[in-house]
């Protein structure tokens, strides 16, 4: 499963009559097995006024309930980029960090290798928080480019 993040801004002068601006409609994937569905998110586009979004799974029944049967599930998570949105133009790169919550609301930081676990998700576990947070940036407002990563979601039985 694939994630493409971006990070887009429109800017229009007080000349301009009409200017065109991405609209973002926040779905979630679903991934699939018999027993289970899992959902991820679709796609997540942070902007200059939204740094922060809701990147969490959630482990459904076939018919969209909590899961509440015996199957576990591990999921974990790798950025293609090191977690850094990467400009199309190779301008600079914006950094972002991915954070799960446990139970409590106690947040870990989502990482490269061995640190890149969500949780793993059963009858007892059906959702797990995660926050996808951009980090501070320095782009001129006069500058328009798109940053993008992938993420790639894992899924293994336990």
């Amino acid at each position: 499963m694939v994630l493409s993040l971006s990070s887009l801004g429109v800017t229009a002068s007080a000349e301009q009559k009409e200017k065109e601006a991405s609209i973002i409609y926040y779905n979630a994937k679903e991934v699939t097995n018999a027993d289970y569905i899992l959902t991820i998110p679709s796609k997540l586009a942070f902007t200059q006024k939204n740094k922060r979004l809701d990147a969490s799974v959630t482990m459904y029944d076939v018919n969209g309930d909590f899961y509440t049967g015996d199957k576990s599930v591990k999921v974990s998570v790798e950025s293609k980029n090191n977690y850094n949105l990467r400009s199309t133009d190779d301008f600079m790169d914006i950094k972002y960090s991915m954070v799960k919550f446990n139970d409590a609301g106690v947040g870990t930081t989502i990482s490269s290798g061995i640190g890149n676990e969500i949780g793993v998700f059963n009858k007892a576990k059906t959702r797990v928080r995660v926050d996808a947070t951009l980090w501070q940036t320095a782009v001129a407002k006069d500058k328009i480019v798109e940053f993008e990563d992938t993420l790639t979601y894992t899924f293994t039985d336990k």
